[in-house]
């Protein structure tokens, strides 16, 4: 509810009445237009009183012979209309400011012609919304204007929950239309047979322009009063709609519609998740496309959320991330790897990537920060990067039909359940390498523990094939020989090459084969 106007006439003071005249005397400038003000306030002066007249009332059957109106006029009423209308419904900056935008647009009409411009604007809102509470529901009619408005079903019963300020509007309309017909027979009257000094002629100028101002800023606020029944009804309404629909869906979707209104996806929020405007137009088969070019890989687990991250994929760093909600399991394996690439001069990026439990993350945050234990992603850009495990997931089952059959989704899933179940986890790659290798939490401390184990073999390679080469039992099911030729350098040359399905170090051999073919 609107809380009461205080400014009122009896709050003005002089000074304040000479500003304000002389603000209104700069939005006038009548140019005599043939008009006739009369027969329009009547005519509105009319759709209030049948409006507010009760329903089962009996009245005298009259015809009534109205002159029509012209374009400009009906056009004006309507244009006030809308502005007060859509003024109330934004608050916009409060009466006084629409009150002289009125005026503003009324500048060419006399003072009591403005006045019975905006009485009419009122007055056609009014009657509208009269009509509806007075046949409403038993009308046809009145039931389909309230349909189409998004009316509250049990809209009599909220008007008769605020029956004193549809009173009050009431009264303020009739009283409206009284002072009006007065400034309008001031109007009338021949100034020339008007026998006062000029102080007191002006001063009778004067009170006809505050008088006017007030009168346009009543009906500005008894259009507001009743602006606000209606909205109050709607958002009732939409509030009961809301509650319905989300107990059918809890997520968000996103629709997407061709220029020909088909739908090419029923839900590409995870698609602008992943890929962002990249993925446009959204539709399905471009979705299929781009993870058809997708490894599993710390960009694609990334996805340029933060651009430190970035950078380091693209420079091909070792990169470790990692996530808990135990303090002190971070502590120790922070310390513990602190300690090996200090020892060691091995380079190791630590990021800690937090936990969909956002509210766990809070106090963690800020003592990784504190005590300086690792990089660490933001409070927004941890939502993101859970939101884009979700939303890679989500997209991918949606695809296979709910079939776990892609690397992509074993990996994604099985990091959300560590989450879920509130698991500490590592998981470390080489850049933008499609090999990462993923760890628990006393196993990752244990690894890196017994960093004797495998620490010579980092130089030939990397850390991560040497935490797994020194660990791993490669699991063969059958006997499997394989071999990769690549070209021949040097011979004292030292790379080492991981076998790509055993991780383990290949034998180097030197293969001499001949290209000649026989004649």
């Amino acid at each position: 509810m609107r809380s009461i106007d205080t400014a009122s006439p009896s709050h003005f003071t002089i000074t304040n009445e000479e500003i304000l005249v002389k603000k209104l005397l700069q939005t006038h400038a009548p140019d005599g237009r043939d008009f006739n003000p009369e027969a329009l306030l009547y005519a509105a002066e009319l759709l209030m009183s049948q409006a507010m007249t009760p329903s089962d009332a009996k009245s005298d059957s009259c015809k009534l012979k109205l002159e029509s109106i012209n374009k400009d006029e009906s056009v004006t009423i309507h244009k006030i209309s809308h502005e007060m209308l859509y003024n109330c419904s934004t608050d916009g900056d409060g009466p006084h400011s629409t009150t002289m935008d009125i005026f503003e647009s009324l500048e060419r009409y006399s003072w009591g012609a403005k006045m019975v411009l905006v009485i009419a604007a009122f007055a056609l809102s009014y009657g509208e919304f009269s009509l509806i509470i007075k046949y409403y529901p038993s009308n046809l009619l009145a039931s389909s204007m309230a349909f189409l408005k998004r009316l509250s079903p049990n809209l009599l019963e909220e008007i008769k929950e605020s029956k004193h300020r549809v009173k009050a509007s009431r009264a303020l309309a009739k009283e409206m239309v009284e002072v009006t017909k007065c400034i309008l027979d001031c109007e009338r009257y021949p100034v020339q047979y008007v026998s006062m000094d000029y102080n007191a002629m002006l001063e009778v100028k004067n009170r006809i322009r505050i008088t006017a101002y007030w009168v346009i800023r009543t009906a500005v606020r008894c259009a507001a009063q009743l602006t606000d029944l209606m909205v109050n009804s709607m958002q009732k309404l939409l509030r009961k709609q809301l509650k319905v629909f989300h107990q059918l869906i809890d997520e968000p979707l996103m629709v997407v519609l061709d220029t020909e209104g088909r739908v090419i996806s029923m839900n590409a929020i995870d698609m602008v998740m992943v890929w962002g405007a990249s993925a446009y137009p959204f539709s399905t088969v471009n979705e299929e496309q781009l993870w058809r070019g997708e490894s599993w890989t710390l960009k694609l687990l990334m996805g340029g959320i933060d651009p430190v991250v970035t950078q380091w994929v693209e420079e091909g760093r070792n990169i470790c991330l990692y996530g808990s909600i135990n303090i002190e399991w971070i502590r120790e394996f922070t310390g513990v790897v602190r300690d090996i690439t200090t020892k060691a001069g091995v380079q190791l990026e630590l990021l800690y990537v937090g936990s969909n439990s956002r509210e766990h993350t809070g106090h963690i945050l800020a003592t990784i920060t504190r005590e300086k234990l690792s990089s660490y992603l933001s409070h927004t850009n941890m939502i993101f990067f859970w939101s884009r495990l979700e939303s890679i997931k989500n997209s991918k089952l949606r695809l296979y039909n709910g079939v776990e059959t892609d690397a992509i989704i074993e990996e994604v899933t099985s990091l959300l359940t560590d989450d879920f179940n509130k698991e500490n986890w590592i998981l470390i790659s080489e850049g933008s390498s499609m090999d990462m290798l993923r760890l628990h939490g006393r196993e990752a401390i244990g690894r890196f523990t017994s960093f004797q184990v495998w620490g010579d073999g980092i130089e030939k390679v990397g850390i991560l094939n040497a935490i797994r080469g020194a660990y791993d039992t490669p699991v063969i099911v059958e006997h499997y020989s394989g071999s990769k030729i690549v070209a021949y350098v040097d011979y004292k040359s030292k790379e080492e090459i991981v076998c790509e399905r055993c991780k383990r170090l290949m034998q180097k051999c030197v293969l001499y084969q001949c290209y000649q073919k026989g004649e």
